[in-house]
């Protein structure tokens, strides 16, 4: 998969992709941000004034992996009110496997989707789905890909352990 880069725009209206970078993973209120590549953050569910923030930032879709008991309806709402798309993709323990990933990349290969936002409660999906992403769309190996996951905030230990059991089934294709 290509991954989008804004750099051309940020160049040509005088503005670095660092300083746009580092302005997306200053999100207000949103718990545990990181910026996983360009144009793409992750963290937490965001605060009060989060998504008008995200918006006034320029991001153009929010991707919520928390399930529709975790209050997904009333996001959506909000967010396609501030013109943002929205995007759910339900992640649990127990759904957490390549077919999500794949999702991700879908939503992520549209330039339209780009800047984005990624989250669920804490950023501990976000770091187990993007190392999923992360070893699907990247020649990564499954320690690089559990790294990155742990970068992105994957710091439950038995996410860690479902993404590594995941993992390890493609490891043995020699990559």
């Amino acid at each position: 998969m290509k991954s989008f880069r804004l750099l051309p725009f940020f160049v040509f209206f005088g503005v670095s992709s660092a300083a746009y970078a580092a302005d997306l993973a200053e999100i207000r209120d949103l718990p545990n941000a990181v910026l996983l590549e360009d144009g793409l953050v992750g963290g937490g569910a965001p605060g009060e004034g989060t998504l008008e923030d995200a918006a006034a930032r320029g991001i153009r879709s929010v991707i919520d992996l928390r399930t529709p008991a975790e209050g997904t309806l009333e996001e959506e709402t909000r967010v396609t009110d501030l013109g943002m798309s929205y995007f759910n993709i339900p992640v649990t323990p127990d759904s957490l496997g390549m077919d999500p990933a794949l999702r991700l990349g879908r939503i992520l290969e549209d330039p339209e989707n780009r800047p984005a936002l990624m989250h669920c409660s804490s950023g501990n999906r976000v770091g187990a789905l993007w190392a999923l992403y992360v070893y699907g769309s990247r020649e990564v190996n499954s320690e690089e890909a559990l790294q990155e996951g742990e970068r992105a905030g994957m710091n439950k230990p038995e996410l860690r352990l479902r993404v590594q059991s995941l993992l390890e089934p493609e490891a043995e294709t020699g990559r």
